[in-house]
């Protein structure tokens, strides 16, 4: 799901791309956020994932911007939870984090601005963070200049620190790559999973990958 402010809901009259698709959702208000939610799951989606604050490569939702109240959050939950799951959030920002977590969602999607404190409000709450040692391709491969490489270049370096903070909280931290729409990353998922050995044995890396 994303907010009116991220995304215009139409162009030209007609539904974006990404909603026509179905990859996204464009809503306002906890009872759009109720609708939505139930569409989705009538026609088979297994959770939700919100974008609770601003992204890297959608180039109208500054990072530091929470795109939902903590209201909207809570309509999805209310609406998961009704369904037997849970919502997950794309948050990289301590207030977009703490707003989602007030709200019930249960895991956290990058996260790599979070602060201490936050990392330890995640233990806490016993919430799961899907953490993703991106590849400095991701961010080469983004134009110099543009929006989505200055957000690129701010975010990067969080990416240990996070890590770091995952393993001093024992938080329970899920794999992923955040590799969607290119082939050639695509094909390297096996060394961005290896790629782990820099805060975990080869053992806890296959574990998290295919046990938790």
């Amino acid at each position: 799901f994303r907010q009116l402010s991220d995304l215009p809901r139409t162009i030209g009259g007609l539904f974006t791309p990404m909603e026509r698709n179905g990859g996204s959702i464009v809503v306002d208000s906890p009872d759009e956020v109720r609708l939505r939610a139930r569409e989705q799951f009538m026609q088979g989606a297994a959770l939700l994932k919100l974008t609770a604050g601003g992204g890297v490569s959608s180039p109208h939702s500054p990072l530091d911007v929470t795109t939902f109240t903590e209201p909207e959050l809570r309509a999805a939950v209310e609406i998961a939870k009704n369904w037997g799951t849970y919502v997950a959030a794309h948050a990289f920002t301590p207030d977009a984090i703490r707003k989602a977590i007030a709200a019930g969602v249960k895991c956290i999607e990058h996260g790599f601005l979070m602060d201490e404190a936050t990392a330890r409000l995640i233990a806490e709450k016993d919430v799961w963070l899907s953490l993703q040692p991106l590849p400095e391709l991701m961010r080469t491969g983004l134009r110099e200049g543009s929006v989505e490489r200055a957000k690129a270049d701010e975010v990067w370096p969080g990416i240990g620190r996070t890590y770091g903070l995952a393993k001093k909280y024992k938080i329970k931290t899920a794999w992923g790559t955040d590799v969607l729409f290119s082939r050639a990353l695509a094909k390297q998922q096996g060394a961005i999973l290896a790629s782990l050995v820099r805060w975990y044995t080869p053992a806890e890396a296959l574990v998290m990958a295919t046990g938790t």
